[in-house]
């Protein structure tokens, strides 16, 4: 695996063959960093170029890998995108150390890299991740302190952080590439950076932690939580309708959650209250009879199954198992 991607001269658009050279010639020395104690590791590097300016976006997949990178291997790409931001999207786990810091990733987590130090990465398990390279004007505007946050696992199933990795998996790179515009491609990159931004903050890293909440923020928050305590029930609540309910953007709604909701998304804020009303729902005094598909509904659950799944991710347990316990100790 490599955390490098090819320069490319402002302006001029590569061809796709130049592409694939550059990409096989990045494989060629992907394989002469393997670790000495462990065997070559096929790994096939997908390159796409978006915009660059901007962002670089690369695809490694392969085996299980065990790779060491030298600070100093190639110090131009390390000039062009500084730090790169690594998507883990296999299962299994995959150890990053750098800069003194060991990361461990599971599916979904993220961590953020320096190019111009070296790197050490093992796999033991096939490998499949997104390689994102940040351009120095994007460093430079939104992480001014990115080298704080070296090698910190992003955990990609919460908050921020799990809201940018499902943003990037859903992401169609080619189409971005091929078909979108200059302002389509500077949208995608505004995008990414600003929830990398709020991610880092919610890590606790403190030169990252945003500044002061403004009082309109404060007020703001506490507003918002009152409108989702009194529409959750409804399963077509979203950020764009909180956000047309109090004649705001979109943007200005997850602004205000990640300034004022300590790390709390407006999708976690959301789900929390929905799973704290099917609680109360499946205590004995509410009704314990009824049926737990009824439950979701009544709680803005669209999917009984999802419901399910998320109950027992908060709680540790099913819905029904909760509601049998509940009944045991009231001796019902």
């Amino acid at each position: 695996m490599s955390t490098f991607f090819p320069p490319q001269a402002p302006g001029r658009p590569r061809k796709r063959g130049e592409l694939a050279a550059r990409t096989e010639a990045l494989e060629e020395k992907a394989v002469t960093w393997q670790h000495n104690d462990a065997p070559p590791s096929p790994v096939n590097l997908k390159l796409v170029l978006v915009d660059p300016d901007g962002l670089a976006f690369l695809r490694s997949q392969g085996d299980a890998v065990d790779i060491y990178r030298p600070a100093a291997s190639v110090p131009e790409e390390g000039q062009m995108y500084p730090f790169h931001l690594l998507l883990k999207m296999s299962p299994g786990p995959t150890v990053v150390e750098q800069c003194g810091r060991v990361a461990t990733l599971q599916d979904g987590d993220m961590t953020l890299l320096d190019s111009n130090e070296a790197m050490r990465l093992r796999s033991s398990q096939g490998n499949d991740a997104w390689i994102i390279g940040l351009a120095t004007s994007l460093i430079t505007r939104w992480l001014p302190n990115a080298q704080d946050a070296i090698a910190l696992r992003l955990d990609g199933s919460e908050g921020w952080s799990g809201v940018l990795s499902s943003y990037i998996r859903s992401l169609d790179i080619r189409q971005v590439q091929l078909e979108g515009g200059k302002f389509q491609r500077e949208f995608v990159a505004e995008h990414i950076m600003s929830m990398l931004s709020f991610s880092l903050a919610q890590t606790g890293v403190p030169s990252l932690d945003t500044d002061a909440v403004p009082p309109r923020d404060r007020a703001m928050h506490a507003h918002m939580c009152d409108w989702i305590r009194d529409n959750y029930a409804d399963a077509e609540v979203t950020a764009a309708k909180m956000a047309a309910h109090f004649n705001l953007s979109t943007r200005y709604v997850h602004k205000v959650f990640a300034s004022a909701g300590r790390g709390v998304t407006f999708r976690d804020a959301l789900q929390q209250e929905r799973l704290e009303a099917a609680r109360r729902l499946l205590r004995p005094a509410a009704g314990a009879s009824m049926p737990i598909a009824q439950v979701a509904y009544r709680c803005g659950f669209s999917d009984p199954a999802y419901f399910g799944l998320v109950f027992r991710k908060k709680y540790g347990c099913s819905p029904g198992a909760f509601a049998q316990a509940q009944k045991a100790e009231a001796g019902t």
